[in-house]
């Protein structure tokens, strides 16, 4: 059984919104390191046969724009468990399966981290053409529906359609399509189901039905794209404008989803389709990739029990930074979408 957790977005403009869209084009950097505190709350009925809870080893990654370096990582357990097993899934996500035999009624599981994040805002030359050549092997399969992106369904297929032409640039139809989802979705906290169709259909969701829509429509439009998954934290980061007017822009603590999009120069470049194009700022903690939201291996529980004996699982997220650079500045603004993205020039 797993866990699904959902996610806040908020977005706070300290100065009056403009009458018109933007898209902001930022410059400068951000960065920050800080210590990670994750803690599982486990409480389970008495009489469990077992328990198995996996979680992910969270990985140091770099992309042309956004980078997290993991400068330490450690798991500790209120009761230790029977056994422990590392393991790779099909993305290359590393992940820890442990296992309580006669596990007591609560169990605790605390993982720390010290994580160090950039992000730089280059000009991302070198446009790649649209319609795109063949994929490479190697990403070819994140161009094909997944269970949660139906990328080859007709309503999605005619809407990626409808999006991107006249494209001539990959980052064209690229920001076509997320410059739609940003205007024609609005964030509810508790959707009915987390999928691309039914997102389209119902025009709501949270970050997980945000990201498994815009990965449907790029990948309907032959464009290889994946969902992120991992930890935002609630601490805001700032925009300031020539004019001085600082916007400021803050997630919530606790899991969220985003993207990432292959582009034939930069190769996979983060997107969240709720605020930032080709980065995410560094209050995300980046833990696992897939083929859409239902891919984490992280927060999986199963168990084995009598009839009727049901867990419950909370989880937290607490978030000490001790070096912060958490305001960019504004280069350029473009007219959309509706609602404001901020974004790396090209």
């Amino acid at each position: 059984m797993k866990r699904i957790l959902v996610l806040a977005l908020v977005i706070v403009a300290t100065a009056p919104l403009s009458l018109h869209a933007n898209t902001f084009m930022l410059g400068g950097q951000l960065a920050s390191e800080g210590d990670v505190e994750i803690a599982r709350e486990l409480s389970l009925p008495a009489g469990l046969y077992y328990l198995r809870a996996h979680t992910t080893i969270v990985p140091t990654f770099k992309s042309p724009t956004t980078s997290q370096e993991v400068l330490s990582q450690q798991t500790t357990f209120s009761t230790p468990p029977s056994s422990a097993e590392e393991r790779v899934d099909v993305y290359g996500n590393r992940y820890a399966m442990y296992r309580w035999d006669n596990p007591p009624t609560r169990i605790r599981i605390e993982t720390r981290l010290r994580v160090r994040n950039r992000v730089n805002f280059p000009a991302l030359a070198g446009d790649a053409p649209f319609p795109p050549k063949p994929a490479p092997e190697e990403v070819r399969d994140f161009t094909r529906p997944s269970p949660l992106a139906q990328s080859e369904d007709p309503e999605v297929t005619a809407l990626s359609r409808r999006m991107v032409e006249g494209a001539q640039a990959q980052h064209e139809a690229v920001g076509a399509i997320l410059n739609w989802v940003a205007d024609h979705v609005t964030y509810t906290l508790e959707p009915a189901q987390f999928d691309a169709l039914y997102t389209l259909r119902t025009g709501q969701g949270n970050c997980q039905n945000f990201s498994n829509l815009s990965v449907a429509l790029l990948r309907a439009a032959g464009i290889p794209a994946r969902v992120a998954m991992g930890w935002s934290t609630r601490k805001s980061w700032s925009a300031r404008e020539s004019s001085g007017t600082i916007r400021t822009l803050s997630l919530a603590d606790g899991r969220h989803a985003w993207l990432e999009v292959y582009d034939p120069t930069w190769g996979w470049l983060p997107y969240d389709a709720q605020q930032t194009l080709r980065f995410v700022s560094t209050r995300y903690i980046r833990v696992s990739v897939g083929f859409d939201s239902g891919d984490d291996p992280d927060g999986v529980y199963k168990w084995s029990g009598p009839a009727g004996k049901t867990p419950s699982f909370r989880e937290s997220i607490q978030v000490n930074i001790a070096s912060d650079q958490d305001v960019t500045t504004v280069a350029e603004e473009q007219s959309k979408p509706t609602n404001h993205l901020f974004a790396v020039s090209v």
